[in-house]
């Protein structure tokens, strides 16, 4: 049977993605944030998809990163 995945934005508000198996929900931030090149690269090889990663980054910046990335590891 084939994974198949996706990747939406709803009322350019809400992302939601699902990339092997894992669906993952965020808020939707489109702007101009760079994110550096090494956690890039860190979210890249931990399977996060694209539109999450700026959420991510965000969580990091408000000190909730690691939270975060304890729930899509355990799960």
């Amino acid at each position: 049977m084939e994974e198949k995945s996706f990747s939406q934005v709803f009322r350019h508000k809400i992302a939601i993605e699902k990339i092997k198996g894992k669906i993952f929900l965020s808020t939707y931030t489109y702007s101009l944030v760079i994110i550096p090149k090494k956690l890039r690269e860190k979210y890249r090889c931990l399977g996060i998809p694209k539109k999450f990663r700026i959420f991510l980054f965000q969580a990091r910046n408000l000190g909730f990163e690691q939270r975060v990335l304890d729930k899509i590891i355990e799960s």
